[in-house]
């Protein structure tokens, strides 16, 4: 299992633990969370940063360019879909759905077949 995979699973579990105890959580615990989230996140970017440069091999530069412009993309419709949702849910729900959607992709990861494992 790699990096991004543990890291990935770090950031479903925080997030599931979240959104299942908010009730419970003192002020310790949940930054204790968030500062488990923040650097799984930060890993899993440079983890998906590595993962494209290796497979440009010559082609770097324009990898690197369609990296940034996806990363870009994806921030702004976070942000969009993001305010939607604290607009309609609480935020204990949101961890929760949130959790749940990280897992089934940590699912599909690991059963889409891959010539490198």
């Amino acid at each position: 299992m790699g990096v991004t995979t543990i890291l990935t699973v770090g950031v479903s579990s925080t997030l599931l633990y979240l959104g299942l105890n908010q009730k419970n959580l003192s002020q310790i615990t949940i930054f204790t969370c968030l500062v488990v989230w923040g650097l799984a996140v930060s890993g899993i970017f440079v983890g998906f940063q590595t993962w494209v440069l290796k497979l440009a091999d010559k082609e770097v530069f324009p990898a690197s360019a369609i990296y940034v412009s996806c990363f870009n993309l994806a921030i702004g419709l976070g942000a969009i879909l993001g305010a939607w949702g604290v607009a309609q849910f609480p935020i204990s729900q949101l961890y929760l759905y949130a959790g749940l959607i990280i897992a089934g992709s940590i699912l599909l990861i690991l059963l889409i077949p891959s010539n490198n494992r």
